[in-house]
């Protein structure tokens, strides 16, 4: 059984970051909307950054749910935790995968690797900054069924030429 984690930079990152850009845009939304009423300007102003805060928040919600800190390799499953508060812990058989996309296997190398469990309808997210990333891809696809892991050495063949032009 193989244990893959982030960095602790990483963690505290992806845990904490948005705190201070919430604390700071709203900030600036409490003293926009003090100044509404002397320069109508303002509220163009008020709209934009009450959509950058809603979006912030809501992708890091979003992320938030789907990024396991933890996750254990066995023989017969991977078990993902360390989630946000709610969610302890996700086991995916590798039988039940039924897709690995995103990241390496999709359009964007640095983007979140997303692998989904067809049976529970579960999906989990890997980011590239994880310690060993690499080994932990290997190990996934070296248990995946024939079919799937050809479709998805080809993706990543097809992804090796196109960055090579």
């Amino acid at each position: 059984m193989s244990r893959f984690e982030y960095p602790l930079y990483a963690k505290f990152f992806y845990r904490y970051a948005v705190i201070p850009l919430s604390i700071i845009l709203l900030v600036y939304l409490i003293m926009m909307i003090f100044g509404a009423g002397e320069h109508p300007v303002y509220i163009a102003l008020i709209i934009i950054d009450a959509l950058i805060l809603y979006g912030a928040n809501y992708q890091y919600y979003k992320s938030y749910k789907l990024l396991p800190f933890v996750i254990e390799t066995g023989d017969e499953k991977l078990t993902a935790s360390n989630f946000m508060p709610g969610v302890k812990k996700a086991e995916i058989k590798y039988s039940d995968i039924d897709d690995i996309s995103g990241g390496v296997f999709g359009y964007n190398p640095k983007g979140l690797i997303f692998v989904h469990d067809g049976v529970q309808n579960r999906t989990i997210a890997l980011h590239p900054s994880m310690t060993d990333i690499n080994t932990l891809l290997r190990i996934i696809i070296s248990k995946l069924d024939k079919d799937l892991r050809g479709v998805l050495l080809t993706r990543l063949n097809r992804q090796e030429e196109e960055s090579k032009v």
